[in-house]
């Protein structure tokens, strides 16, 4: 059901007045980080959950479109400090770059891959705002564009007319799929890697082509391989250092 909810879901109610918003205050852009000066932030090796075939659908389909349970590991308890974190730097007239995103949800996670979902979750509900069964809400849309502020854009080459939520979010969701296809290996990781390569194209043909469902901000398809990229090498570091752990430890 949350695999065929990205398909058929209906656009977003309220997203021409969005982009009007987003238009009018398009925070800066920031600089791409390396994945390198990702991990530095993360302290530790990112290890997704057990179940990727609940992580993969999680990450593709928001949890008010479908009625199947409320993934938690996705959406831990801290992702509403890290909102409010968000909404102070907001107020302040601060941009966050992606270091300074993972920054926040990293110190109250309680692993490094709670950060990473903590970061991938809130974005993606001042984004989208609909993943209110898991966060709680109704988040209304100036609170959620006024927060937003804080969340820098990309550069265009990487953005391409993209609107800086849905961008980020796209990235933390790839990034998560990368760790997850990298940790796993073999062919299970082989296949999320490429499900998530493909994604921008499946998600033009069948939601938009086949669905008449209106990609409002275009497919992401750069920045969802960007992200894809970073945590295929986060998810191949934290690999290397389990198994260096592992010869000291024998």
């Amino acid at each position: 059901m949350a695999m065929v909810s990205v398909a058929t879901s209906p656009v977003m109610p309220d997203w021409r007045a969005y982009r009007s918003l987003v238009e009018a205050n398009r925070p800066p852009p920031r600089e791409v980080e390396s994945p390198s000066t990702l991990s530095t932030v993360l302290t530790g090796p990112a290890i997704p959950p057990r179940s990727a075939s609940r992580l993969v659908a999680s990450l593709v389909s928001f949890v008010d479109d479908h009625v199947e349970p409320v993934p938690e590991e996705l959406f831990p308890p801290a992702t509403s400090r890290f909102l409010e974190e968000v909404a102070q730097a907001a107020r302040r007239g601060m941009v966050l770059d992606r270091r300074d995103q993972l920054a926040i949800a990293r110190s109250s996670a309680s692993s490094p891959f709670e950060a990473l979902a903590i970061c991938h979750a809130g974005i993606r509900q001042l984004a989208r705002g609909r993943d209110t069964r898991a966060l709680g809400g109704p988040i209304g849309l100036g609170w959620r564009c006024a927060t937003g502020r804080a969340i820098a854009a990309f550069p265009e080459a990487w953005s391409r007319g993209g609107d800086p939520l849905g961008d980020t979010y796209h990235y933390w969701a790839n990034v998560i799929a990368g760790v997850c296809a990298a940790t796993l290996g073999g062919l299970r990781g082989r296949c999320i890697a490429r499900l998530f390569h493909a994604g921008p194209v499946l998600m033009t043909a069948v939601r938009e082509r086949t669905f008449r469902r209106r990609l409002f901000y275009g497919n992401h398809a750069a920045i969802d391989r960007l992200g894809l990229r970073h945590g295929l090498a986060l998810g191949a570091a934290s690999s290397t250092d389990d198994k260096a752990r592992g010869s000291v430890g024998a």
